[in-house]
């Protein structure tokens, strides 16, 4: 029999943390409700329930409902002192992080923040994240990293992509940030006269991808954000040509007429993806993988 204080400590298992270590991530979100495909069912309307708040299940697909011990009972069909010792097995060899889903403000400032590893794209709840994403593995592999880092006692990994000032924008399938110092990411080709110029790092690999690039075929800036676009006008009044790859929302409609009144050559791309927000929504919204 276990202790009533063992049953406690696993009770404080994150239902999310779990799924996330044996392969299994949200498709979406409505309120407190994270929505997963049914790990029971092969189907495509996701109907499996997770209230990281109140840390329990509900599968509308099945009939299996409660807190983390139940989801363990219901997808091993295993027994309740079987369940605990599964979980107390998952304690003593947790992933080395988990995703956080409320826990993370949106902007890590360096101070206070410890980047524990940095290695090669690798975590499968990563990887799936950036193949929903619409970005194949040839691609990401190539400009991502798996960024594991610590803050406030508490420790995540993201996807994340380097900027020239020594940070990483980040991204996980609960979180959008980054940590400082924020800039610009570019990758220069010396023998090119023109710059392909992107809002996000997710529309830059979509471009890769959707032009079947792997390896990039001209120079490039990434924003990050695009509130950056001011510093970097001297540099793009350097090439003859700027490729514009920004959002088809207002704040991209004003950078693009920012751009043409410095006396810049500028192409608008975004007629490829018109019709959606960015690059990247619409890799996502046709991915072919």
């Amino acid at each position: 029999m276990k202790s009533p204080e063992i049953i406690k400590q696993v009770l404080q298992i994150p239902i999310t943390n779990y799924l996330a270590s044996i392969g299994i991530t949200p498709v979406n979100q409505a309120g407190q409700q994270l929505f997963y495909c049914s790990p029971k069912t092969n189907e495509k309307t996701p109907s499996f329930a997770v209230n990281p708040v109140k840390n329990v299940f509900y599968d509308w697909s099945g009939e299996g409902k409660g807190d983390i011990l139940s989801l363990v009972q219901y997808l091993n069909g295993c027994t309740f002192l079987e369940a605990v010792q599964v979980l107390e097995n998952y304690q003593l060899n947790p992933p080395e992080i988990s995703f956080s889903f409320s826990g993370q403000s949106s902007v890590c400032d360096s101070t206070g923040v410890e980047i524990t590893n940095v290695k090669p794209l690798q975590h499968q709840a990563l990887i799936q994240y950036v193949e929903k994403r619409g970005i194949s593995m040839k691609i990401a592999s190539r400009y991502l990293r798996e960024v594991h880092y610590e803050t406030k006692g508490k420790r995540y990994f993201a996807a994340g992509f380097p900027n020239d000032s020594g940070g990483y924008e980040l991204r996980n399938p609960y979180f959008k940030g980054s940590l400082s110092p924020k800039g610009i990411t570019t990758y220069t080709v010396n023998s090119s006269k023109s710059v392909l110029l992107f809002e996000g790092f997710f529309d830059f690999l979509s471009a890769l991808e959707y032009y079947k690039q792997p390896v990039i075929p001209a120079s490039v800036i990434v924003l990050n954000s695009i509130t950056n676009l001011p510093k970097i006008l001297p540099e793009l009044q350097r090439f003859g040509k700027v490729s514009a790859f920004l959002d088809t929302d207002e704040p991209g409609r004003k950078a693009l007429a920012k751009i043409k009144s410095s006396a810049i050559n500028v192409v608008d791309f975004s007629k490829t993806y018109n019709g959606f927000k960015d690059f990247n929504e619409y890799m996502t919204m046709n991915r072919t993988f």
